[in-house]
């Protein structure tokens, strides 16, 4: 037990050099809220620290959202949004509005990088063919879902990839699926490159929770932190406001929702390491949430893959 409570404390104070010098990121996400709700507070500290600290800029962060999103916006705002717009709406031509609810998602997800300082250039939405598909049965199609992310792969070589992993059990099956094509595309990049240098970091938000143990990157939140997050989502997400697909048993907003989890999260470590550590620590002593993560080499994201999935 003692050892176990050792382990962690080392694993929390290592947290924050977990990062190497001129690291490029590359942010995966399901859908358009996905990595703001899963860690958005981390990717703030890395930029507000990392061109001191790690020599990262806003310029090493890209951002990649598999899949349009569209069905997460409710008719009812579209409506709203249309008119608000001067948009004439053809409810008849589904794709039409389909494009449309895209477009509300894709300008909300540049809002909010962009509220914190990440270029336009760097936010790609895929948009891959996978979407919608509702068979239980379902793989990848290598060309249509796995060449796109591959190919971002090869024009930004990743020094570290982040990827939601939630269990299959939990959430929208899209994350299930988008982590199947991530872990396609990094089986195939490893493959045409076998001396490739990165690391994976997988990260959950609102559909699931990693086990203290499971995790070994822990970033502690601040309730400013917390008040910023849920700030900005709530000035950026407008559709997500009300969303189409709320959380079961869960009444309030998907950041609300996150900012929970980070509070639980802190109250399950410290009931396993007590309040002297916490606040014995500079970095530790105005926390009140804690964000988990998880690092792997690629090889190791395979293979907890095939063990978990």
């Amino acid at each position: 037990m003692q050892n176990q409570k050792f382990d962690l404390q080392e694993k929390i104070l290592n947290s924050f050099k977990t990062i190497k010098d001129a690291s490029i990121f590359l942010h995966t996400s399901p859908h358009n809220d996905d990595v703001m709700l899963g860690y958005l507070p981390y990717i703030q500290f890395l930029l507000r620290n990392g061109a001191r600290t790690f020599n990262v800029s806003c310029a090493n962060h890209y951002f990649a959202t598999l899949t349009s999103g569209f069905n997460g916006v409710k008719d009812k705002y579209l409506d709203s949004w249309s008119k608000e717009n001067s948009i004439s709406l053809d409810w008849s031509k589904l794709s039409f509005i389909q494009k449309m609810k895209t477009k509300i998602r894709r300008q909300e997800e540049l809002a909010l990088w962009g509220s914190v300082g990440i270029n336009q250039n760097n936010v790609f939405n895929l948009n891959l063919g996978f979407y919608g598909n509702k068979s239980f049965d379902w793989k990848p199609d290598f060309k249509k879902d796995v060449v796109p992310v591959l190919n971002l792969f090869e024009k930004i070589v990743p020094d570290i990839v982040t990827v939601a992993i939630d269990p299959r059990e939990c959430g929208p099956n899209t994350h299930y699926k988008s982590l199947v094509v991530v872990v396609e595309a990094v089986s195939k990049y490893i493959e045409k490159y076998p001396g490739a240098d990165f690391k994976i970091i997988g990260y959950r938000n609102v559909w699931s929770r990693f086990d203290v143990n499971d995790a070994n990157i822990f970033y502690p939140v601040s309730l400013k932190e917390i008040k910023e997050f849920k700030g900005l989502f709530n000035k950026s997400y407008i559709s997500q406001l009300d969303p189409a697909f709320p959380h079961d048993g869960f009444c309030g907003t998907f950041a609300e929702l996150s900012a929970d989890v980070f509070l639980k999260q802190y109250a399950d470590i410290q009931a396993l390491l007590g309040d002297e550590f916490l606040n014995e620590n500079k970095k530790l002593k105005d926390a009140k949430g804690f964000i988990l993560l998880k690092q792997m080499t690629p090889t190791e994201f395979l293979t907890y893959f095939e063990t978990n999935y």
